[in-house]
């Protein structure tokens, strides 16, 4: 039997394994994220500690407080509507559930504080993320692709929060 996931809020005191999976994350998938590597290798953990005091930042992991997928969501300037940011599983949590669990959360959480809609954009040529977003529901936008700074063009994807999550 597969243990449930356990998902827990980030705060400024989980600055260091944050870092940890990001800084690995960026490395893994350079040019897949809109930061990117040389953007964030040098920060000292203090600019990590203030991301994670003003974002709605969330962990998944088997044993609480060792987290093997994170991510987070923003609510945008435009009413109703949250974007989701930095989702990322360790190679050795993918296919577990923890990700999909994390979204769901992140989606959860979204839609507690009223929004209707949350979307994320995917480099166009990251199948992997394309395939995991659709099917959690997600779907392209009709918002053409842009081209991030490092020249690759990214999809805009969302879904739409059923009214009762909303509520």
């Amino acid at each position: 039997m597969t243990p449930r996931p356990l998902l827990w809020r980030l705060t400024p005191a989980d600055a260091g394994p944050w870092q940890r999976i990001m800084q690995g994350a960026l490395a893994e998938l350079q040019g897949l994220f809109a930061s990117d590597w040389a953007e964030w290798i040098d920060r000292p953990q203090d600019d990590f500690r203030a991301v994670l005091a003003r974002a709605d930042c969330w962990a998944a992991g088997w044993t609480q407080g060792q987290p093997l997928a994170v991510g987070r969501w923003e609510a945008l300037e435009s009413p109703g509507t949250a974007t989701l940011m930095g989702v990322y599983a360790l190679p050795a949590a993918r296919g577990t559930g923890l990700a999909a669990a994390l979204v769901r959360q992140l989606v959860a959480q979204a839609a507690a504080q009223g929004h209707h809609r949350i979307q994320l954009d995917v480099v166009a040529t990251n199948q992997r993320a394309l395939r995991f977003y659709r099917r959690l529901g997600f779907t392209p936008t009709a918002t053409p692709p842009l081209r991030n700074p490092l020249g690759l063009d990214e999809l805009e994807l969302a879904l739409q929060l059923p009214r009762r999550l909303a509520a």
